[in-house]
């Protein structure tokens, strides 16, 4: 909800109708970041952590959106941001793995 200005930029102020199942309400706009976000270290540190337990589809999603600063997000606007995601999940992955076998043969070697 909102409209499309030529700069790019989404108009949102005032309030919109808010349709759920034959019901309408009445609520107002707001341009709120996503639960999950990069914009400051506390959270980014979450998101990543997120990332880290296999819940990081909506997070590539929204972050897949993000056009700049100021500007409307647009639907898969960025896909190469999607490749961030990717190769952290793959390297995260291995990286585990390693740690998991590292300490298993670790542990063997102390034991014989």
């Amino acid at each position: 909800p909102g409209a499309e200005y030529p700069s790019g930029k989404a108009h949102c102020a005032g309030s919109h109708a808010l349709e759920i199942g034959a019901t309408a309400y009445l609520v107002p706009r707001t341009w709120d970041n996503p639960s999950f976000h990069f914009d400051d270290f506390s959270t980014s540190v979450l998101t990543i952590y997120r990332m880290g337990t296999m819940k990081y589809v909506p997070v590539m999603y929204t972050a897949m959106d993000m056009t700049t600063l100021d500007q409307s997000p647009r639907q898969n606007h960025s896909a190469p941001a999607a490749m961030f995601f990717v190769v952290f999940i793959i390297l995260g992955g291995f990286f585990v793995v390693n740690i998991i076998v590292a300490f298993t043969v670790d542990g063997i070697n102390v034991n014989q």
